[in-house]
């Protein structure tokens, strides 16, 4: 979601505008590849069970972003995604859609608060898109609006009222998602004042309701982080408020010295090398408007970074098929060894961590190890996870954690192109919460020719 709209925003450093259209496309046809035949979506492959309604509602969301930008996204699959949104306006009832409803079966109250945030949100993304029912919305509103739980589910159901044209509802609603705008919501992976505030600040400027736009323009100024501690439904929103500003911003009137800038309408962009930086490049805004300003640094870093243990610990074992330690100064070519990573939280809370496992430019998987494989009975007790995946240059993981238990995964890798390589650390990371991740220490590895030819 954040892609679809960089460009619009300056860019992103390394993407060109075409590389970026490319892996968009990519993307979208992933997530059609995942529908299933009543419109639903599965989260890592069609059918899985794992993706909540939710998400449902956000993947049907960014398709519709993703056509009206002209990529190309079938009818059919949106008229089945709209469909099941749809149904998941049916409060009180459950569709019976293939999504996971079984997370917190045991608690009410909660259970209700997902369905009906999941229910405002697809009365939004209908109503945006031209297949609003204003009779469901006021039943919604009137019924079930007081089990929403977050600034950003009460926007949704305001907006989608105000499209509608129901002002006296819209209005309750946007006063109610104001008063939410510093709340976090526990047991929600997704929720953040920072994702809230520029969620309802866009959807302020889409309907125009500039009434309550000063109040949750400071919401956004006060919430706004660093983009590394922003989950990716955070930087989605913030690129969209950003963007709805831009969209009716004045002219900006910005002065460069020593450094090149380009100007469209609102934005002012400049893109600067090592020498450029050199060169103490000095921007002036020569106007008396305030303007924001964001810095993008993108370069290789001389040293590998350091290890790191921030909510995660995280511990990488390579080691020869009969269970020893194996000597990465002395590798052989064509030489099979087994990864072991092991990892848990250091925090009480439940999670769904990732981990990626990036290989030196040497090695090569063969296969990912599965639990009770008894082909390899010396690594121990091995974690069922979500989703496991050999790429090219790394292995990926994915697993929902509970408390501070240990997980472990393991794959086979085999030695193929003689040389000195760095080895990457491993990266354990909370899909949700990014700051809290870990970073194993990288190493080096020496792999020599085989003789024998």
């Amino acid at each position: 979601m954040p892609l679809l709209y960089a460009h619009e925003l300056g860019g992103v450093p390394g993407i060109a505008e075409g590389e970026a259209k490319r892996v968009l496309q990519v993307a979208v046809d992933r997530l059609l590849s995942r529908q299933n035949a009543d419109g639903s979506f599965g989260l890592w492959a069609s059918g899985d069970r794992y993706a909540r309604p939710w998400l449902g509602v956000y993947i049907t969301d960014f398709l519709l972003r993703a056509k009206d930008k002209d990529y190309v996204v079938s009818g059919k699959a949106l008229d089945k995604a709209m469909s099941a949104l749809n149904y998941m306006t049916k409060m009180p009832r459950y569709p019976n859609l293939d999504y996971l409803y079984r997370y917190e079966v045991d608690n009410v109250e909660r259970r209700l608060s997902r369905q009906a945030e999941t229910a405002a949100y697809a009365h939004y993304v209908l109503a945006k898109n031209g297949k609003g029912s204003l009779k469901d919305m006021r039943y919604f509103a009137d019924n079930h609006s007081q089990k929403l739980r977050s600034a950003l589910s009460w926007g949704h159901l305001a907006t989608a009222l105000s499209m509608m044209g129901d002002e006296r509802r819209a209005d309750a609603g946007y006063i109610k998602a104001l008063s939410l705008l510093d709340k976090t919501v526990e047991h929600d992976y997704y929720q953040s004042p920072t994702r809230d505030a520029s969620g309802l600040l866009a959807m302020i400027k889409e309907t125009g309701q500039d009434q309550y736009l000063q109040a949750a323009q400071a919401a956004f100024q006060k919430h706004l982080k660093e983009p590394n501690q922003l989950n990716t439904q955070a930087q989605a929103q913030v690129i969209l408020a950003i963007r709805a500003f831009l969209r009716d911003s004045e002219p900006v009137n910005i002065a460069a010295q020593n450094a090149k800038i380009s100007v469209t309408a609102g934005l002012a962009k400049s893109h600067l090398f090592a020498t450029d930086i050199a060169n103490t490049p000095v921007f002036t805004n020569q106007t008396d408007k305030q303007v924001w300003r964001s810095v993008m640094i993108s370069g290789t870093p001389i040293n590998a970074p350091l290890a790191v243990n921030e909510g995660y610990k995280v511990s990488k074992r390579i080691q020869k098929m009969d269970g020893s330690l194996a000597d990465l100064s002395n590798i052989k070519q064509g030489e099979r060894f087994i990864v072991k990573i092991s990892f848990n939280s250091t925090k009480t809370r439940s999670g769904l961590a990732v981990i990626a496992d990036l290989l030196p430019a040497g090695m090569e998987i063969e296969a990912i190890i599965k639990p009770g494989d008894t082909a390899y009975n010396n690594i121990g007790k091995l974690t069922s996870f979500q989703t496991t995946e050999m790429r090219d240059d790394r292995f990926v993981a994915a697993t929902k954690t509970y408390g501070r238990k240990t997980y472990t995964a393991a794959y086979l890798i085999r030695a193929v192109t003689p040389g000195d390589y760095v080895w990457p650390g491993v990266v354990v990371e909370d899909m949700y919460r990014p700051q809290d991740h870990a970073i194993s220490k990288a190493s080096r590895v020496q792999i020599s020719a085989n003789d024998k030819g």
